[in-house]
Order: C-alpha cells, then structure tokens, then sequence
C-alpha cells in the first residue's frame, strides 16, 4: 500500500517533486510485488490444496504440476493499494479544497498514473496488476503515526491521527456536497 500523504508531505507541495518521489516509490512498489510474485510461484499444490489440488483457483493440478501456470495470461492478480487521497489534496489545495475542480483533476491524475503503470506491468509480466484502494483502518492509522514521528502535526493532515482510507471523504468533514471520481470505465469513486 502506497502511503500518498507521505509524497504529498515530502514533496512540500510542489507538483513536479511529487511526480518524482511519486515515480521512485512506484518503483518500488513493483520491485515488492515481484518478490511476491516469484514467491507465489514457488508454491506448491500441496501447500495449498483446496486452492491448487481441488479447484479453487479454477483449475485442479497434480502434487507435481507447476502453480505459476495458474496465475500467466493474467488470471491472478497482484494488488497495488493506496491510502489518503484526500490527504494529498489538502497539501496541495488546503482544507477545503472539495469544490476545487484542479484538486479533482490532480486526485484523477494520480489515480490514472497508479492504474496505467498496473497495465504497463500487466502487459510486460503476463500477470495482472490491480488498483485497490486499501480499505484498511490499521494501515490509515499507522501510516499517521509513522509521518507525525518523521514530520510532526501537520493541521487536518496529520493532527487527526489517522489518513483516510484510500479514496474517501475525511469522516470529521460535513458532507453536504457529492464528490465523484470516474477515471476509467473499471473504476468508480465516490464521496
């Protein structure tokens, strides 16, 4: 899972720094998720048998039969999660920046960034690469942590003591106003 807010912070709110530590933490991330995946495909179908032996992943293999066969032509996938867009936007565009059609269009960007470096690696690996947005209140809360301890408490980014779930509003903030993010025909966000 890809802490946002961290980018968001250490690029001080200048878009081009962004973009790079943006690029450099993606790297990253598919460096990780190769280990993963090399470490799926070193299973064998006895470690998981209800998954591999018996049909579960849609397709029943023999004690000797290889399990990569199940995840090429990309019928596995690989998550690539993120945390606190919103966040990111208030770095950028401040506290209220819900209203404001270029901090919209910047969460897009970012958004499409994620999921055409997915497709990108998709197409190279013959494994599919998914964008999830990390619905994880332990993650949200821990990466706050890390980055109050490394940068301090930052007003209605940090002070809250947690980063919002992937795409959400913020759930101290009123919401009277509908927020919508439609940046593929596969993916639909809402606030």
């Amino acid at each position: 899972t890809l802490n946002l807010p961290r980018i968001a912070i250490q690029s001080e709110g200048n878009k081009e720094e962004f973009w790079k530590i943006f690029e450099d933490r993606m790297v990253i991330m598919h460096e990780a998720l190769k280990v993963r995946k090399e470490s799926a495909f070193r299973a064998l179908p006895e470690n998981a048998p209800i998954l591999y032996k018996h049909g579960a992943f849609g397709k029943k293999l023999k004690d000797t039969d290889d399990v990569k066969q199940l995840f090429l032509n990309k019928r596995a996938t690989i998550s690539i999660g993120y945390i606190g867009l919103y966040e990111v936007e208030t770095v950028f565009y401040g506290s209220e920046w819900e209203k404001n059609k270029e901090a919209k269009e910047f969460t897009l960007e970012i958004l499409k960034r994620m999921k055409n470096l997915a497709l990108e690696w998709a197409d190279d690996e013959d494994i599919w690469y998914s964008v999830y947005g990390t619905p994880s209140e332990s993650l949200t809360d821990r990466f706050c942590r890390l980055d109050t301890e490394k940068f301090g408490i930052i007003k209605d980014i940090t002070d809250k003591d947690y980063y919002t779930n992937s795409f959400n509003y913020d759930v101290k903030k009123n919401r009277n106003f509908k927020f919508t993010l439609n940046f593929s025909d596969s993916c639909f966000c809402q606030w």
